[in-house]
């Protein structure tokens, strides 16, 4: 029965379902038209460790800190900051600042291995190819300057600060007192310990930095990644189902509504018609002479009109008596 309903609704809403699907596809027909074509070229990046594992332990240590390095210089590749200083360095084709070129810019590295994936669109296939080369590029170069003088930092300030601790010796050691000696022997450990640091941040500004390469040259396929037609009409012939069969249920709501509206109303009144009448009757065949204050009542009810053959007896009987009355 069900099943029987929901297919007069669709057939009675067909031209509906029609109209909006033929809609949606003229309206995705036409989007897709108007949009202009984006390609999309892939670069992958490697990131190596300079020093060559001696053994298996060594090796394990070297892949599980090329993934770290990887994240990192994802993370840094989508960032503005580090795109503005990319965006700056190549030649003005797009007039890219660090926001419009992280527009066109995706990054990300591989789970659990030293390999980056750098996707760069365009609107052509040429330009797509030519910009994600010259951005790996850039962006190689960068991470390598960074690394040099972020160690370099990291030297100097550590010196500076070996260099402020052996003044204040210095200048303790001409007074010998007991707080003075106190002092210069705390200021002794922290010597120690910023000399220790100043020699690892000299062998790590002296060791080469971690190499990225990219992997292989860009590529990018013959057919745009955007608009895609197939996708866009599917979606349409979708979305166009949803609304038409939206509408015809809801045009048989309310041609339902209009065709029960006076056939509800006029059997329900003919019923109380007639348990009003039949309970009148009920009612003059008990006590006839309660049937006048019945009907008098019941004033939507016309009375019943009495026979004429009953009337005319009525009235001869009434006669009668009236002559034998003395």
């Amino acid at each position: 029965m069900e099943e029987h309903r929901v297919g007069t609704m669709l057939w009675r809403g067909k031209y509906l379902i029609l109209i909006a699907v033929a809609a949606m596809l003229i309206a995705v027909a036409v989007l897709t038209v108007t949009t202009s074509k984006q390609y999309e070229a892939t670069t992958i990046l490697r990131v190596d460790q300079a020093a060559a594992p001696v053994n298996g332990s060594d090796a394990y240590n070297a892949q599980q800190a090329s993934a770290t390095q990887a994240v990192n210089y994802a993370t840094l590749l989508t960032s503005t900051s580090f795109l503005q200083r990319v965006a700056s360095k190549i030649e003005n084709g797009f007039a890219f600042s660090g926001a419009g070129l992280g527009s066109h810019l995706g990054a990300h590295a591989i789970t659990n291995t030293n390999l980056i994936v750098v996707t760069f669109t365009a609107g052509s296939r040429k330009d797509a190819l030519h910009y994600a080369r010259t951005v790996a590029d850039q962006s190689i170069a960068l991470f390598k300057a960074d690394f040099v003088s972020t160690r370099t930092r990291q030297q100097a300030a550590a010196q500076a600060k070996l260099q402020t601790v052996g003044a204040k010796i210095t200048a303790l050691q001409a007074s010998d007192t007991p707080s003075a000696r106190q002092q210069i022997e705390a200021l002794t450990i922290a010597q120690t310990d910023l000399t220790r640091q100043y020699g690892q941040a000299v062998s790590e500004a002296s060791s080469p930095s971690p190499v990225v390469l990219v992997a292989g040259p860009p590529s990018a396929p013959s057919a745009a990644v955007s608009p895609r037609p197939a996708f866009n009409a599917i979606i349409a012939l979708f979305l166009g189902l949803l609304v038409g069969v939206g509408l015809a249920w809801l045009r048989e709501r309310l041609t339902t509504g209009e065709r029960r509206t006076p056939a509800a109303a006029t059997p329900r009144d003919r019923d109380r018609d007639r348990d009003r009448d039949r309970d009148l009757d009920r009612d003059r065949n008990r006590d006839p002479l309660a049937a006048p204050a019945a009907t008098a009542t019941a004033a939507p009810a016309a009375p019943r009109p009495r026979p004429a053959r009953r009337r005319k007896a009525n009235q001869g009987a009434n006669q009668g008596d009236a002559a034998g009355t003395p």
